[in-house]
């Protein structure tokens, strides 16, 4: 019976992947998200820099562990153009995430045993993730994928009763999926650190302490190999050197979330502090201990009152989500509404570990994935939020309302779950084609960008991002020596993979927030880079973020970006042509350049 319902769960879990599918190509979803030579092909760079022998941290600067880089090799193995290839990566992954967090939910809440709950709301966390990032490879994309991932292993490992080996490969295998979290953003080491403490805490439950060693020798083989690495390439100080750079723990982990429990958030601190103050006040019933609805009627009332204003809010914020500009402020809602019903979880409601213990592992993912000074907001976890929080509310119904349960499995249900995730659907990748990440709306993309490189196949873009590229492809068609000679700065890490020449820079992208602490060490190398190569630089006249807008000058700021002043200062201009969008330099004399 447990091999048919896990079956059922594949199966269910593989038509929503087709329909995805299906419908986002007809769509053209990925191609017409639209383009920006920013953010985009950070991660498609390093990769490309690790396909060609480069060794991270020694080679070039990577202030994350490498293991994206590692991962997004696979995009180049030619089934799709590569810019294609990474966004359709992506999305797989939050398909996969979405779907194994709503079999978690629906295995720990045990709602229904009708199957439409799993891809309702596997459909609703889906559409609203994406809704709220950008489509394309990210770091932590990859590290959330890995956690969700090592969880699920570690909540089956808690279920079996099958022998110490296979309790030993469930929890091993979670641990290293944490560690190749940890290994793609240093900050979901504390993921590793929940799975050890899980691992621990299950191996004692089914008194066999013993496997423990057994545990982490083979689920830190991902932590130990990287390690292995930096060792054996000498890359250990730069390593450190480069993890420790940034400052964005207290400034987007701490500040960040205060700030928004002081601006959005202070309903829901009332409303933990009223339900603790009512809930040490509340004489016990005897039979309190069994959960809301044993408790006297005037405080099951009260928290019944509670649970469908959340109802209705989670709703509402969904919907506003879609229809409203603010989504970190959103995202900030659905984290500071799940945190009370995680207090009404455990103090009201008495639900079980495993209840509490999902409740928990979702707040750390919306916390964990908010560190980030480009992005600083759950938006990763908005799906996993929302759902988390319209399970619990309908767990809570149900608990007070046992005559539901039979209604709740019958036609009304399936009507109401359905019409809401397509409503969710339908709203989201509307509102993702007309809220372009720093592009026009799907509709006003009427320019291809595999007209000028194949790895570009199937991108829509807006007028000026074509002329800036048609600009560099022309150059480089022109001067062959700038194969592997090229560099562009401070924007476009995706150019070097698509235009297949290697970056002789020590780093790809250089914005100042990549390379924060290792300012000196940025500016040492491409010095030396300078004295010994004869090197192209394109210097962006204009700032290619804003490229769907107008053309706004390029503020070189020394602070922001204080390797100009050296460029400027070390290479001479080279002008073979006019150029609309880019200062052409060149770390020689203009007579040695061969042209």
């Amino acid at each position: 019976m447990k091999t048919s319902n896990q079956q059922a769960y594949l199966f269910t879990a593989l038509i929503c992947a087709v329909l995805v599918a299906v419908v986002f190509y007809l769509l053209d979803y990925a191609g017409s998200q639209g383009f920006n030579p920013s953010d985009d092909g950070v991660v498609l760079a390093q990769a490309f820099r690790i396909l060609h022998g480069e060794i991270p941290h020694r080679d070039f600067i990577a202030i994350r562990p490498a293991c994206s880089g590692f991962l997004h090799t696979l995009n180049f193995l030619g089934i799709f153009p590569l810019v294609m290839s990474g966004r359709i990566f992506m999305i797989s992954e939050l398909f996969l995430t979405a779907f194994i967090w709503t079999w978690l939910l629906d295995k720990s809440f045990n709602l229904t045993r009708k199957r439409l709950l799993y891809p309702c709301l596997g459909i609703i966390a889906l559409v609203m993730s994406l809704n709220s990032i950008i489509i394309f490879p990210w770091t932590t994309v990859d590290a959330l994928f890995f956690s969700i991932l090592s969880f699920a292993l570690s909540q089956a490992a808690s279920k079996t009763e099958a022998s110490g080996f296979r309790l030993v490969m469930l929890l091993a295998a979670g641990l290293a999926c944490s560690c190749l979290a940890a290994i793609s953003r240093q900050i979901f080491a504390v993921i590793v650190l929940t799975n050890l403490v899980l691992a621990v805490y299950f191996l004692l439950q089914a008194k066999r302490p013993r496997l423990l060693p057994a545990v982490i020798l083979l689920g830190f083989i991902p932590a130990f190999a990287y390690l292995v690495m930096l060792l054996f390439t000498g890359s250990w100080d730069l390593f450190i050197q480069q993890m420790t750079g940034r400052t964005e723990l207290f400034e987007t982990g701490v500040t960040a979330f205060a700030h928004s429990l002081y601006v959005t958030g202070y309903i829901h601190a009332i409303a933990v502090i009223l339900a603790v103050y009512i809930w040490l006040k509340t004489p016990r019933s005897p039979h309190a201990k069994d959960g809301i609805s044993r408790q006297p009627e005037r405080v099951s009332w009260f928290w019944q009152t509670t649970i469908w204003c959340y109802a209705a809010c989670t709703l509402t914020l969904i919907g506003l989500m879609f229809i409203l500009g603010n989504r970190s402020k959103l995202c900030f809602e659905l984290f500071w509404c799940l945190t009370v019903l995680e207090v009404i979880a455990v103090l009201i409601l008495r639900c079980n570990f495993q209840q509490v213990l999902l409740i928990a592992f979702a707040l750390l993912l919306g916390w964990t994935t908010s560190i980030s000074l480009g992005s600083n907001y759950p938006s990763l976890c908005a799906g996993i939020l929302a759902t988390t929080i319209l399970t619990i509310t309908c767990h809570c119904i149900l608990e007070w309302n046992p005559s539901l349960r039979n209604g709740f499995r019958g036609v009304t249900f399936n009507v109401v779950g359905v019409g809401l995730s397509l409503a969710v659907a339908a709203s989201g990748i509307w509102m993702q084609l007309e809220r372009n990440f720093r592009d026009l709306p799907a509709n006003k993309l009427k320019y291809e960008l595999g007209e000028l490189l194949p790895g570009f196949a199937g991108i829509k873009t807006n007028a000026r991002t074509f002329e800036y590229y048609r600009e560099i492809v022309e150059l480089f068609r022109k001067y062959p020596n700038m194969q592997d000679n090229l560099v562009i700065v401070p924007n476009n890490a995706m150019l070097y993979p698509v235009l297949g020449t290697r970056n002789p820079f020590p780093l790809d992208w250089l914005q100042q927030e990549e390379f924060v602490g290792s300012e000196a060490e940025v500016v040492k190398r491409i010095q030396k880079v300078l004295q010994n190569r004869k090197i192209y630089i394109l210097v962006e006249k204009y700032n290619s973020k804003r490229f769907s807008e107008a053309l706004f000058p390029l503020n070189q700021d020394p602070v922001k970006y204080p390797y100009l002043e050296l460029l400027f200062k070390n290479c001479t201009t080279f002008t073979p042509q006019k150029l609309e969008y880019f200062t052409c330099l060149v770390s020689s004399p203009v007579g040695d350049a061969g042209e």
